[in-house]
């Protein structure tokens, strides 16, 4: 009974054993609150950003071989349904 997470089970055990003990006591104390809040918001933010700097220029033609049927499938519908 006396023996050590790592030689029962292993790191993974002593991980879990160290995240269980030290993860919600960091989480219930002001600094920890604020960390998370923080991140979140560095988060949320650069998600903003990025989705603002999207572009819709994507050319489906540049990366599908000309060989491909998909190709020729894209040749058509340009014809017949200008996509």
């Amino acid at each position: 009974m006396g023996k050590s997470a790592r030689a029962t089970g292993g790191l993974a055990v002593a991980v879990t054993e160290f995240i269980q003990k030290t993860y919600p006591l960091a989480l219930l104390q002001w600094l920890g609150k604020t960390t998370v809040v923080l991140l979140f918001v560095i988060y949320t933010v650069l998600s903003a950003w990025g989705v603002s700097r999207l572009e819709e220029s994507f050319q489906l033609e540049s990366v599908i071989p000309p060989e491909s049927y998909y190709s020729k499938h894209l040749q058509v519908g340009s014809r017949v349904c200008h996509w």
